[in-house]
């Protein structure tokens, strides 16, 4: 509880809010869930995606870059930089 309310003020700081969408390029961890959370108490709209990884990392890319391009966030949470590729739809990244 206190890590999303301590991720929900940085997000609020930032200007997420209220109805914005904020993509999630987050494995399955306490990272995602805190940043889930986080993303409600603003009331704002979490999109979880999973990282590209293993062996079809060519079209999980694309994949990620389709839901980038159309949920319309323009900020996006990942774990590491290389997660914070900038899927061309102008999301600002935030990496955890």
């Amino acid at each position: 509880y206190h890590a999303a309310t301590r991720m929900a003020g940085a997000l609020g700081a930032i200007g997420v809010k209220k109805g914005e969408r904020v993509l999630l390029v987050l494995p399955t961890s306490f990272e995602l869930i805190t940043a889930f959370f986080a993303i409600e108490m603003l009331g704002a709209v979490p999109v979880p995606t999973y990282p590209p990884t293993g062996l079809r990392v060519e079209m999980a890319i694309d994949r990620l870059c389709h839901v980038a391009r159309h949920s319309g966030s323009r900020v996006r949470i990942a774990a590491t930089v290389s997660d914070t590729v900038s899927p061309t739809n102008g999301a600002r990244a935030v990496s955890i």
